[in-house]
């Protein structure tokens, strides 16, 4: 993801006439797209999205947290009013 990118990458579709059409992405709009978008390029930067454990890699080594309690705390903080969000 690059920090320019303003659409979000997505690939979406709908149902019309018994038929899924692709919807173009431009016309989607999605609540907190930009606050969103800057969230990851800050875990991206930092490198805090390396905390993230899937449940696969929990079922290899029980020893990792699939529940991801530091990344979420991490993006709490990153989304909380006092860092200008709302």
């Amino acid at each position: 993801m690059s920090a320019g990118y303003r659409v979000p990458p997505i690939v979406m579709y709908e149902r019309k006439d018994s038929r899924w059409t692709l919807k173009d992405k431009h016309m989607i709009m999605l609540h907190q797209w930009e606050e969103t978008r800057a969230i990851a390029n800050q875990l991206l930067e930092s490198g805090d999205h390396t905390l993230l454990v899937d449940f696969d890699s929990h079922l290899d080594d029980i020893t990792k947290d699939w529940t991801n309690q530091k990344l979420n705390a991490k993006i709490a903080e990153l989304a909380s009013p006092a860092n200008g969000n709302v």
